[in-house]
């Protein structure tokens, strides 16, 4: 088990152009400013947007229509169409009986702001997701929302 930061799209429609949904692995000590750094070029310069639409917006940091937000251990970056991350501890990759790449991790739950006791609590339980790759593979399985 390992810790890391992991980014997944989260796409809104499936007629959107193809997108890599391979999860993305960050190192684990990157502080959440440059995680959102990496997210905000990500997104910019995926097949939804045209190179010269990534040009004028790649630089902003608040970009009309686009919503950005920090909860602590999960980020995200987009629209309709958006860029998820989580800080994870126990990220498991193997190798299965077919060859293809399992990888396992629990994606922690946002937070939010108990104004009456002062303190953060959970959005919701830890969700356990599932990721199976294969090279010969199209399009990726994935599980967990």
């Amino acid at each position: 088990m390992a810790a890391a930061w992991i980014i997944e799209w989260k796409p809104y429609r499936h007629a959107l152009p193809t997108l890599d949904l391979r999860p993305h692995i960050l190192p684990r000590h990157w502080r959440a400013e440059r995680v959102m750094d990496y997210m905000r070029c990500l997104f910019w310069n995926s097949a939804l947007w045209t190179p010269s639409e990534a040009l004028s917006s790649v630089n902003k940091r608040k970009p009309e229509g686009i919503f950005i937000m920090n909860e602590g251990p999960r980020l995200f970056y987009g629209e309709a169409t958006h860029l998820v991350a989580w800080l994870v501890k126990d990220l498991h990759i193997e190798r299965g009986a077919s060859g293809e790449i399992v990888m396992e991790w629990t994606a922690p739950p946002g937070r939010r702001f108990n104004t009456k006791t002062s303190t953060f609590e959970p959005l919701s339980d830890p969700l356990r997701h599932r990721f199976v790759w294969n090279r010969e593979d199209s399009y990726p399985k994935v599980s967990g929302e």
